[in-house]
């Protein structure tokens, strides 16, 4: 479908994916001949969250890891029959909008304010025109019309033609908004009223302008008669789009497609092949009984730092004056943490202790910290402590990737710390990313308003947190098959122009090293 010319969109049932492989490069393939694939998805892979080991795994649902990992190769994905049949109509007749921002012209207080509500339930903005635009609508409408956007042109522009259409291109002309719908019904025979005419005008303008896409949004759902089936036939460049919440729904989906596809345009950065101190810092991975593979957090974040994931100064210490000695040259105050390689989640079992300022706190810590593992897990292995630089000020994220079992690995950025798996402020995307859709990711979030400086608050290191954000997804594409699960978390950024540290770590292979 996506070589046949005669065809301008691709719309699928899916129950599952079989072959990951073959399924992308069939979007991809789509994606290149600038064909939009719509699909309606079911199905689901639940099981796979309950047996992750990392947070990510539990976070990513199947249509989630779904969504991110096929949006960027230009897939539409859609929950009910009907959204599919207003999308297909759209990119059948109307290009893809730049973004997902609407601008309306109705001839009715009420159908304006049902736009406005409808905009919040489904996400799409009617953003404030241009003073210069308002000033000319101003002037064509004049006393008694609603101006602004959603634009209720009234009488002013039912009776006038001319009017009319100059409302139609003033409005079109406003460079904030990416797509335009006017209120109209598909009239019911040639001649009832000047509708006709109108749209077929509005139809021409479209061509001839080289204009942004028009939509014609009807009041609610209606029956096609034979006269109106012909009738569309003539408006090859309108998409007809019926009753507003389906409209401004379809709107969403395609506004999404269209900024996606802008940030496809860059592609990700050629993966290299794995080094040999990655090869080595693999080769430590602990069997675990599942048949996969852990490495510990101290060999998890050499691996990070290997790829531009950046840890705070620390040291592993097998005993308590091996651990002194490493707080003295890292400096205190300190945190002391548990090493093993049957503990993902070293906080469960009492394996964290913070604000350690002195020598014999380090070896009170040391004590408690083994004493604490052999009470909670007394088969676990104790492969002593780490030792780590005390990081003070910034915001706990999350980085994480995640194997999906129908479309492989996913990149997670969200809020991190102990609130994450509760808050669940989170984000996915493909694997690798680009820096473009990094940043989306976290702009996507609470955690990334916050980067910016919440209320007076500092501006984080948000440059730092999207290169690692990156440098993750690359790792894992070289990874490829060997990877199951990355978590890093918390991972904080640090003001502006300071960086950004993994504070813990977690890498988990398939199988074994």
């Amino acid at each position: 479908m996506a070589a046949d010319d005669k065809l301008k969109v691709v719309c699928c049932f899916i129950e599952a994916i079989k072959d990951a492989g073959d399924f992308l490069a069939a979007l991809g393939a789509a994606q290149r001949a600038q064909k939009p694939v719509v699909c309606l998805k079911i199905g689901g892979s639940e099981a796979s969250r309950a047996a992750a080991l990392a947070h990510t795994g539990s976070l990513a649902g199947s249509l989630t890891s779904f969504d991110a990992v096929t949006r960027p190769l230009g897939l539409i994905r859609v929950d009910t029959i009907d959204e599919m049949v207003e999308v297909a109509e759209y990119l059948a007749h109307a290009k893809a909008p730049a973004g997902a921002r609407v601008g309306a012209m109705t001839f009715s207080g009420g159908l304006k304010g049902l736009f406005l509500e409808g905009a919040e339930r489904h996400n799409v903005a009617f953003p404030k025109l241009e003073d210069s635009t308002i000033a000319l609508l101003k002037e064509l409408l004049g006393v008694g019309t609603s101006l602004g956007n959603p634009l209720d042109a009234g009488f002013a522009a039912l009776s006038s033609s001319e009017v009319y259409f100059k409302c139609v291109d003033v409005m079109l002309a406003d460079p904030n908004i990416d797509v335009f719908c006017v209120q109209e019904e598909l009239p019911v025979k040639e001649g009832q009223n000047v509708k006709a005419g109108n749209l077929r005008v509005v139809d021409k303008m479209v061509v001839e302008g080289k204009r942004k896409p028009v939509a014609v949004v009807s009041m609610a759902s209606y029956m096609y008669t034979d006269f109106t089936r012909e009738f569309r036939e003539g408006l090859p460049n309108l998409a007809v789009l019926h009753g507003v919440d389906k409209a401004l729904n379809c709107l969403a989906h395609v506004g999404r497609y269209g900024a996606l596809t802008r940030q496809a345009a860059q592609a990700p950065a050629p993966a290299r092949a794995l080094s040999e101190a990655e090869s080595q810092c693999l080769a430590t991975a602990t069997p675990a009984s599942d048949g996969r593979a852990v490495l510990n957090e101290a060999q998890s974040k050499i691996l990070l730092a290997l790829n531009g994931v950046a840890s705070p100064k620390e040291a592993a210490a097998a005993d308590a004056e091996a651990a002194v000695n490493a707080a003295r040259v890292i400096g205190y105050p300190v945190v002391v943490k548990l090493l093993s390689d049957d503990v993902q989640h070293k906080s469960e079992v009492g394996g964290v202790m913070l604000g350690i300022g002195d020598d014999a706190g380090v070896r009170g810590a040391f004590a408690a910290i083994k004493a604490n593992l052999a009470k909670a897990k007394p088969d676990a292995r104790f492969g002593g402590i780490i030792v780590a630089q005390e990081i003070k000020g910034g915001r706990e994220l999350v980085l994480g990737v995640h194997r999906d079992p129908e479309v492989g690995l996913v990149t997670m950025f969200g809020a991190g710390g102990v609130l994450l798996e509760l808050v669940k402020d989170v984000q996915f995307g493909p694997a690798p990313l680009t820096s473009g859709q990094a940043r989306a990711m976290i702009d996507a979030t609470m955690a990334g308003k916050l980067l910016d400086g919440y209320r007076g608050g500092a501006a984080l290191d948000k440059d730092a947190v999207a290169q690692a954000l990156v440098s993750l997804s690359q790792l894992a594409e070289r990874l490829g098959d060997r990877l199951e699960s990355v978590d890093v978390n918390p991972f904080v950024a640090l003001p502006a122009g300071r960086g950004a540290v993994a504070l813990d770590g977690l890498v988990v292979l398939r199988g074994a090293p």
